[in-house]
């Protein structure tokens, strides 16, 4: 065992699932580190103490787990905070603070509304206010002086959230991703505030209220100074078109996200008239008629679903690789999200797509570099899995052209 190369272990341990870690940390001195380290990585806490879910620890269970192992804490470089339906209010807040006050490495942060399927629909249950006020500022604090060391932080399901606690939010990390969240009352912050916020990758996805915040005047400085903005067509309100829009004078990057597994498919596909300095797009999609291997396979309404998110797809493309519309444009990525694991198989478009992709990109007079990958089905949600962003983008087959 002392023979395998250090490298060679790392590999082993990123391909094991957590049963077979746990085995491994206790079995293997050399597998000792590593799996202890990949066991750690995403620490995912729920704040209702009665209540969890498989791979989350209550609060209190993960504040005497670090101090039975305090040395394990330095491994967390992913920290979730998961708020679920229920009483807070014997919610233990030292243990709160003493977690994170250990967990000095997390450079990944996330605070989600989370819901059971068993549940009644309420959306009460996701609301900013049914939290203890003590629990919010101490994550909120925490999440202000983590400032420096942040690259990444994720909002997620938070319903009524005050504008003045979101304003922070948008300057805690470089990368913000904002999903589902709702804004109640005003903000308090002066005019200059826009100017402070220094994030250069933004997502906002299904969060209209947030767009309507962002397209402030005051809030100019910030889009001015964004890099990269993601946007998911799925999400067709008035506010996030508004907001795409006028994020689309400044940008020079973006994501497009295109998913057909939403059910709420919009009948169009909306898009800015022009993207003036764009010159990288990644365009996200996952629709199963896109490829020939799946194509036969479905009921025939679902098969002509399929179909029309296929035509709309076809237009966004169409429109985004228009020389008038994005005529800096030298770098244009396609992931095409597989709704189900092909193995080691890449799929086969079908023949008239990747036609028209080729018409297309031959006659932009700037494309210079097209990459193409495929996010295994086990990645779509890459983003909730522990270290999953990570390990998906290393699986992901990539041509280059």
């Amino acid at each position: 065992m002392p023979d395998i190369p250090p490298d060679i272990i790392g590999l082993i341990v990123d391909q094991i699932d957590k049963k077979s870690l746990k085995a491994c940390s206790l079995a293997a001195v050399a597998f000792r580190h590593p799996a202890q380290k990949r066991l750690h990585q995403c620490l995912q806490v729920s704040i209702s103490p009665e209540r969890f879910y498989r791979d989350r620890r209550a609060i209190v269970d993960a504040n005497k787990h670090f101090v039975q192992h305090p040395h394990l804490a330095r491994y967390v470089t992913i920290f979730k905070l998961i708020v679920v339906p229920g009483p807070h209010n014997n919610v233990d807040i030292l243990a709160l603070e003493a977690i994170l006050h250990r967990i000095t490495a997390a450079t990944h942060l996330s605070l989600s509304f989370m819901a059971y399927a068993t549940d009644s629909p309420d959306a009460s249950a996701s609301d900013w206010n049914t939290i203890p006020r003590k629990l919010t500022d101490c994550f909120l604090t925490w999440m202000v002086s983590r400032r420096p060391f942040t690259r990444q932080l994720d909002f997620c399901s938070v319903f009524q959230l005050p504008v003045d606690v979101f304003v922070p939010v948008l300057s805690a990390a470089p990368k913000v991703d904002i999903d589902e969240v709702t804004l109640t009352g005003d903000s308090s912050a002066d005019s200059a505030m826009g100017q402070q916020i220094s994030s250069i990758d933004l997502s906002v996805k299904t969060s209209p209220s947030v767009a309507k915040l962002l397209l402030r005047p005051e809030f100019t400085p910030y889009i001015e100074s964004l890099r990269t903005f993601t946007f998911r067509f799925n999400d067709s309100s008035t506010e996030m078109i508004n907001l795409f829009s006028h994020v689309a004078s400044y940008i020079e990057s973006v994501k497009l996200l295109a998913l057909t597994k939403v059910l709420s498919f919009p009948s169009t596909l909306t898009v800015p008239e022009t993207l003036p300095l764009l010159r990288a797009a990644s365009v996200e999609v996952q629709a199963p008629d896109l490829f020939v291997s799946r194509s036969n396979n479905f009921a025939s309404n679902v098969a002509e679903y399929n179909q029309r998110c296929q035509a709309r797809i076809a237009r966004l493309l169409a429109h985004l690789l228009t020389p008038s519309v994005s005529p800096q444009l030298r770098t244009l990525e396609l992931k095409l999200s597989l709704v189900h694991d092909l193995g080691d198989d890449i799929p086969e478009l079908q023949p008239t797509i990747l036609a028209a992709l080729d018409d297309l990109i031959e006659s932009h007079p700037n494309i210079g570099d097209v990459c193409w990958a495929t996010l295994p089905a086990a990645c779509a949600d890459a983003g909730t899995a522990e270290g999953g962003a990570e390990r998906c983008a290393d699986s992901c087959a990539i041509l280059s052209v």
